[in-house]
C-alpha cells in the first residue's frame, strides 16, 4: 500500500501508456537508428507501420469466462502479423527488433526468432542484445546472452529468445527447432523457408498456439511473355506477362496496364515439395473437384481440391539463348569439318532469309558475343519461283570451343534445352492448321524431348 501511494497519477498514466505497442517505442526509444538511446527526445512511428505494430500486450489473457487456450487465441489475433513488402520501409525494424524490445517488458515465456541462415539470425539478435544491455531502462531487466552453439537471450523475469538458425540449404534443416514448444515466434525471410523446415517449425509450437511475426520477403516470381521471370516488385506499366485466359482455357501473353499495393493483408501459405505460394485469402485458386474444374477462394480451398502442374520457366536466360544458338544451327545450319597442319577446324555456318529472324540472330550473337563473318547467298533453283536471298553467317573458328561445350551443357542444363527447343522450332518450325507449334525433324528432337521430359512427349 505504501508502495502505491509514492506513484503519482503521471507515472501511472505512463505505465498504461506502455502496454501499447505504439506508445512504448515512441516513449521506449529516441533513435531508430540506435534503439539504446534514451532521453526526452521521441521518435515516431510512422501511419505505414501502425498494422505492422504486435496488439497482443493489450489483449486481456485472465478472462475467467474463457479457457486458457481460448484467451491465449485471442492474443494470438491480436498480434500475428505476416509482413509483406519492399526494402526501407521498417519491416524487420517494426515487425521484429522493436517488437522484441517491446516484449521484454510484457511477456515470460520462451520465443523464437528464426531465419534461413546464421548471419540473418545474429544480424537481428546482435541489434536486440546490444540495445538490452545499454538501454537504462531495459537493462534493468538483467540480460544474459549465449551466441553457441545457438543464440541465446535470456531475462531474470523469464523472457527468453531461442535464435533458430532454419538452415534451409544444409543437410539437417530445420532440427534446431527440436524440443521447443514457443508461444511467439519472429521470422524473418521466410520465402526462403522450404516444407521440410515449416514441419519442423509448426511441431516446436506452444500446445496453446503461437502468435506469429512474419517477414516475408517481396520477390515472388511473375512469368514473363519470354518465359523468364521477374520479382513481383519490379513489374512495371507496360511488361509483358503470362497469364490464364480462362474462356479459351489457355495461358495467353497480356500486357501490365497498372500495378498498385494493397498494404500489409493476412496471407495463406499453400505449399508443395518444390514452392510455397503466399496468396491472400481471396486470391482465385484453380481447383479439381471430383470431375470437373472451378474457381476457389484460397481461403475456401480444401487441399484435396489443390492440385498443380508443374509450368518451367527460364532460370538463366543467357543459357537460354546458348541452347537457341545450337537450335538455330542444328535445325538450319551445318558443320564444315576441315583438315588443317594442326589438326581438325570445325567452321559453324548458319542460313537464314527471314529479316526478321536474320535481325534476331544479329543480335543474338551480339549478346553472346560470337564473332562471324556475314554474305548473301542466291539461290541457284530454276524453278521461276522468286526467293529471298539468303544470309550466310560463317561463325568464326575462335569461337568452336565455346560451341562444343554447350553441346557438352546441352544434355545437363533445362534452360538450354529450352532454348534449344526454341531455336529449332525458329530454324525449322512452323505454325500447323491446329495452331499447333511443328517440328519435321524428329530424330534430334526425340533426344531432346527425353532429355528435358524423362520420355517422349511429342507427336
Amino acid at each position: 500500500m505504501s508502495l502505491l501511494e509514492k506513484i503519482t497519477d503521471e507515472e501511472l498514466e505512463l505505465y498504461e501508456l506502455l502496454v501499447h505497442p505504439q506508445s512504448y517505442t515512441e516513449i521506449m526509444f529516441s533513435d531508430m537508428d540506435n534503439l539504446a538511446l534514451f532521453n526526452e527526445k521521441q521518435v515516431e512511428v510512422r501511419m505505414g507501420q501502425l498494422s505492422m505494430l504486435n496488439y497482443s500486450y493489450i489483449v486481456d489473457d485472465e478472462d475467467p469466462n474463457l479457457t486458457r487456450k481460448e484467451n491465449f487465441k485471442n492474443m494470438e489475433r491480436a498480434g500475428t502479423v505476416y509482413n509483406i513488402g519492399a526494402r526501407k520501409f521498417g519491416k524487420t525494424l517494426i515487425s521484429l527488433v522493436t517488437d522484441m524490445l517491446c516484449a521484454v517488458m510484457h511477456y515470460n515465456f520462451d520465443c523464437i526468432y528464426s531465419s534461413y541462415d546464421y548471419f540473418h539470425v545474429t544480424n537481428v539478435l546482435d541489434d536486440v542484445g546490444f540495445s538490452l544491455s545499454n538501454h537504462s531502462i531495459l537493462r534493468d531487466f538483467k540480460l544474459t546472452i549465449a551466441k553457441k552453439p545457438n543464440y541465446l537471450i535470456r531475462t531474470k523475469t523469464g523472457f527468453t529468445i531461442n535464435g533458430i538458425n532454419a538452415n534451409v540449404l544444409g543437410g539437417n534443416a530445420g532440427d534446431n527447432y527440436y524440443g521447443l514448444h514457443c508461444r511467439v515466434v519472429w521470422q524473418d525471410e521466410i520465402s526462403k523457408e522450404s516444407q521440410e523446415v515449416f514441419e519442423k517449425r509448426v511441431e516446436s509450437t506452444h500446445e496453446l498456439g503461437c502468435i506469429e511475426r512474419f517477414c516475408v520477403a517481396e520477390n515472388s516470381d511473375i512469368l514473363m511473355s519470354d518465359f523468364t521471370t521477374k520479382k513481383i516488385q519490379n513489374i512495371k506499366s507496360g511488361d509483358n506477362i503470362i497469364t490464364w485466359n480462362d474462356k479459351k482455357s489457355c495461358l495467353e501473353e497480356t500486357i501490365v496496364k497498372n500495378k498498385f499495393n494493397s498494404g500489409i493483408r493476412d496471407v495463406i501459405n499453400i505449399s508443395n515439395s518444390r514452392n510455397n505460394l503466399w496468396v491472400t485469402p481471396e486470391h482465385k485458386i484453380f481447383a479439381k473437384r471430383k470431375n470437373h474444374c472451378l474457381w476457389v477462394e484460397a481461403q475456401r480451398a480444401e487441399v484435396e481440391d489443390l492440385s498443380t502442374e508443374v509450368f518451367s520457366y527460364i532460370k538463366n536466360k543467357r543459357k537460354y539463348e546458348q541452347g537457341v544458338l545450337l537450335g538455330l544451327m542444328d535445325s538450319d545450319g551445318y558443320c564444315q569439318k576441315t583438315q588443317c597442319t594442326y589438326g581438325d577446324s570445325f567452321q559453324f555456318k548458319l542460313y537464314q532469309s527471314e529479316s526478321c529472324e536474320y535481325e534476331y540472330i544479329k543480335k543474338l550473337f551480339k549478346k553472346l558475343k560470337i564473332t562471324y563473318g556475314e554474305d548473301i547467298q542466291k539461290d541457284n533453283f530454276n524453278d521461276g519461283c522468286k526467293r529471298s536471298p539468303c544470309h550466310v553467317f560463317r561463325i568464326k573458328k575462335e569461337n568452336n570451343d565455346f560451341i562444343l561445350k554447350l553441346y557438352n551443357d546441352l544434355e545437363l542444363n533445362r534452360d538450354i534445352q529450352f532454348g534449344y527447343l526454341a531455336g529449332f522450332v525458329l530454324g525449322d518450325g512452323h505454325l500447323a492448321t491446329s495452331s499447333c507449334l511443328e517440328i519435321s525433324q524428329n530424330s534430334i528432337i526425340n533426344f531432346i524431348c527425353w532429355a528435358m521430359f524423362g520420355h517422349i512427349s511429342h507427336t
